[in-house]
């Protein structure tokens, strides 16, 4: 974070002359006034302040993951909080970073997190950078490109009334006893060397001082043989100096853009007395060389410019150039011994410069893995490519610890076949070491979860099983990595229940909670918990589903898990969902959410949106399912989540369905097809394609809805979704039935019903049936009416005997309603005016939750929802 760094310092109001507890309570009280929710999260904007904090319960819990999105989402609020208030006295915030070339990944993360953040607020933030050699590092304009209100200036040469005015200035501040005319031939030749750089400009002045030259002696200056490039100039003024003050800037150049006076003396004692070096570092400030930074006690300077540090740097031999290099990083290990963690890729800088292979390779492998635990992937993964690099093939416990840890941040990522590669090169390198035992149950165990990642889950068991025997086979290895083996256990249980071996996967799960209980391994016990939950949960069994996941919820709370806390509760709600516990899946979905927010997961807070949409959406609450889903949806998009903004908005399709919205449906299940489709979602294509059938249905365009519910229902059965076959073989056949098409309508509502039978579930049951009656009555045989009266026994006990007044009851399409209602009346029953008065006063109740009076007249538009209003007859 070293651009985003002075921003921070200064919006903190962070000052280093002062005690750390000052700067402290200055942070606290920032945090306080800016983002008091996020109080407990301090010891996180140590990266961004440099303050040495020590992390609390709260962060030392928290996964990189969360700790980098916690960071951005902590400082994100205190810049907007800071922007509001800007705004209420007509003003606003301007942000500065500069040399944006130089900038790591995860300040490019966080820049294009805070501009996402603030498009609505009075924030303006300035950058700046130079092109660089796209053959070294990509430019970072391709990434700012695509944000919003990116707005690129490119600074060209300075014309000839530009340079001029630049020549005026340079020459009043450098000459200001020597007011007059400046000689047109000066201003000629220094604008025709410097080609529009005011840098150059400048430093062709500095010469003509330096060497004591007056500028408006036009002999003395045409007889001056001037550098011909800014290389060679700089150069020349450097090599003006006097040799203590060329030594300073040359042995500076080694630390960095800027540096400090004591830590340079101290580094290099060639350079003589503290006091000498400080009086040559004041006249290398008054030539312009190197700007004072900050002053006593922590006198500090910086390169006026990176051209002045490369040239200083590049005029040192190399020998010497490698001697500084190590005799610098040799410094900072002895005068910071407690801080070796946080400097490591400094360290590891100078100690490959140094060509200290032993040493950089050790810092190298530090530095990856601070960035690992900052979640700086990209730059985790070039620490460790480096180290390997550097590492002699002989090294092979050091070359399989960086492997394996590669491999891991390969996983997070989600590069599988670079995962695959390492895994097989840690395989080949393990024969040789003592512990080769271990590591290859190590091996089998991550190639495991690769292979199950990718779907490979016969493969998945096979590697598994192959951990699973390398462990339990050697005492060796079970006393090293007990931990190891209840892994392996639910990763082949995981790859079991994947395969649809439920109840193989179940004995697994079972062994292994009994595993990690016997071995007191806390996170595996309440993976094991989560993964049996999820088991039960599928098979239909809510309560076991419910206990099994509440137990794990209590061992993730106690570990300060949030992470997996709010992964639990999410699922919790999900479970009271399917029981139509709606108002307590709402409570946990919030529960989730707010945890995710707190953690700073949006990507978790979205999801939970989508939840609670979802939940709305079953329960008749469409208005609301409608918000949930479009705030899912904005999250979704500015975390860059495409296939995930797409099934938030084919929930918000399905709201506008539901509430007779047709054109708006269409148009945003469309946005979401589209997203789908981009990103290879079969199962999003299938679920959005299904929700427009039924729109073009409603709209009475049966035969385009026919096709588009074919072609959901092939995706559907391509891919194994059977809950969605079963759903679009169901709609397929009323679309059927209402063409004609009786023997293709009762082919698809057979298989509807199986699939019904198959999976269980009291909706899906009803829907087939309320679907027969309408197949009967459009069939018309000699006892069409009696025999659609009896296909509907279970529907017509629910309409007509569940409770009015309970809100958890389900959300019963009144599609439904309307059929048994025409059934009844078909049939003379007595019951039909029983059933339209309950169905009038469901129609009634969900009516009056949409408080808009235009979108409850779309919705009472509904041709079901008008032919009940009105007890059309049949």
């Amino acid at each position: 974070y070293l651009a985003w760094q002075p921003v921070w310092k200064a919006f903190f109001d962070i000052d280093p002359g002062v005690p750390l507890r000052r700067q402290l309570r200055a942070v606290e009280a920032a945090l306080q006034e800016h983002a008091p929710e996020h109080l407990d999260a301090l010891p996180l904007l140590d990266s961004v302040l440099e303050l040495d904090l020590t992390d609390n319960d709260f962060t030392r819990a928290l996964q990189p993951q969360d700790r980098k999105a916690l960071l951005e989402t902590v400082l994100v609020s205190c810049l907007a909080s800071a922007a509001r208030e800007a705004a209420e006295d007509g003003g606003g915030l301007l942000l500065v970073l500069e040399d944006l070339q130089f900038i790591d990944p995860v300040s490019m993360d966080l820049l294009e997190r805070v501009v996402r953040a603030t498009q609505a607020l009075p924030v303006l933030v300035l950058l700046s950078f130079r092109p660089p050699d796209a053959a070294v590092q990509p430019p970072p304009d391709t990434r700012l490109q695509s944000l919003p209100g990116y707005l690129q200036i490119e600074l060209g040469g300075l014309d000839a009334p530009g340079t001029e005015q630049v020549i005026r200035a340079k020459l009043a501040q450098l000459f200001p006893e020597r007011a007059g005319a400046v000689p047109a031939a000066l201003i000629e030749r220094v604008t025709g060397l410097a080609q529009g750089n005011p840098f150059y400009v400048e430093e062709l002045l500095n010469y003509l001082h330096d060497r004591g030259i007056d500028p408006r002696n036009s002999a003395a200056v045409a007889a001056l043989d001037l550098p011909t490039s800014l290389h060679s100039l700089v150069l020349s003024r450097i090599d003006q100096l006097a040799s203590t003050q060329q030594l300073a800037i040359k042995v500076a150049s080694i630390i960095g853009r800027v540096f400090r006076a004591c830590d340079l003396h101290d580094y290099c004692p060639a350079l003589g007395s503290l006091t000498g070096l400080k009086r040559d570092l004041a006249e290398l400030d008054r030539l312009g060389f190197t700007p004072l930074g900050s002053p006593e006690p922590e006198l500090g300077y910086l390169f006026q410019h990176l051209v002045t540090q490369q040239v200083a740097y590049e005029s040192i031999a190399f020998a010497t150039r490698r001697q500084l290099h190590g005799q610098y990083a040799r410094f900072l290990e002895g005068r910071y011994p407690d801080r070796l963690g946080l400097l490591a890729p400094q360290l590891a800088h100078h100690y490959v410069h140094a060509e200290v292979h032993d040493k950089a390779c050790h810092y190298l492998c530090k530095a990856g893995e601070q960035a690992a635990e900052a979640y700086a992937n990209e730059q985790a993964l070039d620490y460790f490519r480096q180290a390997l690099e550097l590492m002699p093939p002989t090294d092979r416990d050091a070359r399989v610890n960086v492997l394996f840890q590669r491999e891991a941040v390969y996983d997070l990522l989600g590069q599988h076949a670079p995962r695959r590669r390492d895994l097989v090169e840690v395989d080949g390198l393990t024969a040789a070491l003592d512990d080769r035992l271990l590591w290859r149950a190590r091996v089998a165990t991550r190639r495991a979860k690769l292979e199950s990642d990718v779907g490979d889950f016969a493969a998945a068991q096979a590697s598994a099983q192959a951990a699973i025997h390398a462990i339990e086979s050697h005492a060796q290895v079970m006393r090293q990595a007990p931990e190891l083996l209840v892994d392996a256990v639910l990763l082949q249980a995981r790859a079991m229940f994947q395969a649809g071996q439920a109840a193989a996967s179940q004995r697994h799960l079972e062994h292994a909670l009994s595993l990690a209980r016997q071995k007191q391994y806390r996170r595996g016990e309440s993976n094991a918990l989560s993964q049996l939950g999820q088991l039960h949960w599928h098979a239909g069994d809510y309560v076991a589903a419910q206990g099994l996941m509440e137990q794990a919820l209590q061992l993730v709370e106690q570990a300060g898990d949030a992470r997996h806390e709010s992964y639990l509760r999410s699922n919790l709600g999900v479970i009271a969902k399917a029981q139509a516990q709606f108002g307590v899946a709402l409570n946990r979905y919030e529960q989730a959410r707010r945890i995710a927010r707190k953690i700073g997961n949006r990507s978790g807070e979205a999801a939970a949106l989508n939840n609670m949409g979802s939940a709305c959406l079953v329960s008749g609450d469409f208005v609301q399912a409608a918000v949930y889903a479009e705030q899912a949806a904005r999250i979704f998009a500015d975390i860059d989540e495409p296939v995930q903004r797409g099934f938030a908005l084919a929930n918000r399709a399905e709201a506008h369905r539901e509430l007779g919205q047709y054109s708006q449906a269409l148009d945003v299940a469309g946005q979401s097809l589209a997203l789908q489709r981009a990103g290879g979602s079969r199962r999003g294509e299938a679920i959005v394609l299904e929700n427009i059938g039924l729109v073009e249905f409603a709209l009475g365009q049966n035969e385009q809805a026919g096709q588009t519910m074919a072609a959901a229902l092939s995706i559907a059965g391509e891919i194994g979704l059977r809950s969605t076959e079963g759903s679009t073989q169901l709609h397929l056949g009323l679309i059927l039935t209402a063409l004609g098409r009786h023997a293709q309508a009762q082919q698809a509502l057979d298989a509807a019903g199986a699939i019904a039978t198959e999976l269980g579930g009291a909706l899906p049951a009803l829907e087939v049936q309320a679907a027969r009656a309408e197949f009967l009555l459009k069939d018309g045989g000699p006892q069409a009416n009696e025999q659609a009266l009896a296909a509907l026994d279970t529907l017509l006990h629910t309409l007509l005997h569940a409770p009015t007044d309970d809100t958890n009851a389900p959300c019963l399409p009144l599609q439904l309603h309307r059929t048994a209602h025409r059934v009844l009346v078909a049939c003379g029953d007595p019951r039909a005016a029983s059933l339209l008065a309950r169905a009038r006063a469901e129609l009634r109740l969900r009516s009056e939750r949409i408080a808009d009076t235009t979108t409850r007249r779309e919705y009472l538009l509904v041709a079901e929802h008008q032919a009940l209003a009105e007890g059309a007859p049949p």
